[in-house]
C-alpha cells in the first residue's frame, strides 16, 4: 500500500512540476515583451520550451511505468531541471533589464 501512494505522489510531482514549467514559460514570454534585452528573455524562452517538451515526455513515462527506481529517476531529473529553469528565471528577472 505504501509503495501505491508513493508512486502516485512521484506521478503528481512530476505532473506539478510540468504545469508549473508551463506557467513560468508563459511568465517569461510575457516579461520579455517589457524588457530592453533581447539576449536573456529568447534564450531562457528556447531553454524552457525545451524543457516543457523533456518534461511533458517524463510526465507520461511517469504514469505509464511501474518500477519504483524509474520513477524516483525520472522524479530527481525533473527536479534537477525545475531547478536549473528557476535559477536562470530568477538570474532573467534580476539582471536583464
Amino acid at each position: 500500500m505504501k509503495t501505491v501512494n508513493q508512486r502516485r505522489t512521484l506521478s503528481w510531482v512530476v505532473t506539478i512540476l510540468t504545469l508549473s514549467l508551463v506557467i513560468i514559460t508563459v511568465t517569461t514570454y510575457v516579461l520579455d515583451q517589457h524588457k530592453n534585452n533581447w539576449v536573456c528573455g529568447p534564450v531562457l524562452l528556447i531553454f524552457e520550451l525545451i524543457a516543457l517538451g523533456l518534461l511533458s515526455i517524463l510526465t507520461i513515462k511517469i504514469w505509464k511505468t511501474e518500477s519504483p527506481k524509474i520513477m524516483k529517476v525520472i522524479t530527481v531529473i525533473s527536479l534537477g531541471l525545475m531547478t536549473f529553469i528557476i535559477w536562470n528565471f530568477v538570474n532573467f528577472l534580476t539582471n536583464c533589464s
